[in-house]
């Protein structure tokens, strides 16, 4: 072989070897939404496929390192909140992938609202491994309603109870949020399912901090969500369904959005029509 083509072969070995390496590690990343209200869960799901002769083991002094690199209006990186390890003690075998759930707001500042870029990288035995990007939207909702309410008569622990909702993927969803807002400090943000806006949800909050919403999400069928707050958290404890009659309602029976008629096939009342309301006051006759 002459000199001539012997440095060619060399360059072009040289010009592949990154992307040699590079495929030892192989990286797909899917954000659960697109747009999300503020302080929502951001879910992200990372697979990733181990090519490498090599194990491949997050956690100690020398294993791989699991980050995000997130960009915020394209001008400024999302900040870090904590420094606990997205991934530890977790081993991908040779020629094996594996897939990651990781609630990344809990990791990062995602809190103000506009457009975020966002990547998974892990760095391992010298080498950084990108994925995909993938864009996602922060938005505040459209609001609905919003109160304070003080739980357990003891001034500070004063919350406000926020509702909103937003188109998104094809239906519109009711979401609660939750805040101390003297502290600056969100509890949550609950998704509480589709909703029909023909009548206004209704939220009660109890001084013992349980919280009640009913809005109406189908022809027919009402939801119920029940939450519980304490002095540092909020449970979500049930949701169920009702029909207009106030009587929980099955699998079977749940009305159908798309084609509402085809499985409660419209019947005219013999008397006016009574609208049922599971917060009416005892005052309020029929």
């Amino acid at each position: 072989m002459s000199r001539c083509a012997k440095f060619v072969f060399l360059c072009t070995v040289a010009a592949l070897l990154p992307r040699l390496v590079a495929a030892q590690v192989l990286m797909k990343l899917q954000i659960e939404h697109a747009q999300l209200v503020r302080y929502e869960s951001v879910n992200a799901f990372i697979s990733i496929l181990n090519e490498s002769p090599h194990q491949l083991t997050f956690g100690g002094k020398d294993g791989a390192r699991l980050s995000f690199f997130i960009e915020h209006e394209r001008d400024t990186s999302a900040d870090r909140i904590t420094q606990k390890p997205l991934a530890e003690n977790v081993n991908i075998e040779p020629g094996t992938s594996l897939d990651i759930l990781r609630d990344i707001s809990r990791w990062y500042d995602l809190g103000p609202v506009g457009n975020y870029s966002i990547r998974a990288i892990i760095e391992w035995r010298g080498e950084s491994y990108q994925s995909n990007r993938v864009r996602i939207d922060v938005v505040n909702g459209l609001p609905i309603s919003s109160e304070k309410r003080t739980i357990w008569n003891e001034e500070e622990f004063v919350r406000e109870f926020s509702l909103c909702y937003l188109a998104r993927e094809g239906t519109e969803r009711l979401f609660l949020s939750i805040d101390d807002k003297r502290a600056g400090i969100s509890y949550g943000v609950f998704d509480l399912g589709g909703i029909i806006r023909l009548h206004p949800p209704v939220i009660r909050i109890s001084r013992e901090g349980n919280v009640r919403v009913l809005h109406q999400s189908g022809f027919g069928r009402y939801t119920l969500n029940k939450l519980e707050v304490t002095s540092d958290k909020v449970h979500f404890v049930d949701q169920s369904y009702i029909g207009e009659d106030g009587k929980p309602l099955n699998a079977t029976e749940m009305p159908s959005l798309e084609n509402p008629e085809a499985e409660f096939p419209p019947k005219k009342p013999e008397e006016p029509e009574r609208k049922w309301w599971p917060f009416r006051r005892q005052s309020e006759s029929e």
